[in-house]
């Protein structure tokens, strides 16, 4: 990727992360959320809207934060889905994208990272973050 794209960029737990602007359909604050039953680990509850919220911080291996309140409104095949994120760090554009080398094993869901003066941006694809597993028990909710 060499081209100038557009990013979300976010924070989850000690992480930088960002997604690809046209992922997005905006971000929204949580309110109130109803619990789910018998839902998979990284599933936080469901909004009254009926939107299944996933846990960045579970998916990503850093510990929950109960207190915050900002999540990522996306879609996940026609449904709506949110990610709960800790913090949103504003819209950039990185006009280059360092892929990842396919040796490391990595998770599919990395894009490539930025490297900054003092920081590396992790790019993630929301539409790649969820195993084929995982997306399935979501699905299977209604969510």
């Amino acid at each position: 990727m060499n081209s100038v794209d557009r990013y979300l960029r976010f924070g989850v737990g000690a992480g930088i992360f960002a997604v690809p602007l046209d992922q997005v359909i905006k971000v929204i604050r949580i309110g109130k959320l109803e619990p789910v039953r018998r839902g998979p680990k990284f599933l936080l509850g469901q909004t009254p809207d009926k939107i299944p919220l996933v846990s960045l911080g579970r998916i990503f291996d850093f510990p929950h934060r109960a207190d915050s309140t900002l999540a990522i409104l996306s879609y996940l095949n026609d449904q709506r889905i949110a990610y709960q994120i800790d913090r949103i760090d504003g819209v950039f554009r990185y006009i280059e994208v360092t892929p990842l080398p396919r040796r490391l094993k990595l998770p599919g869901f990395l894009r490539g990272v930025v490297v900054g003066a003092e920081e590396m941006i992790q790019i993630v694809d929301l539409f790649r973050l969820l195993s084929k597993k995982q997306r399935e028990s979501l699905l299977r909710m209604g969510g």
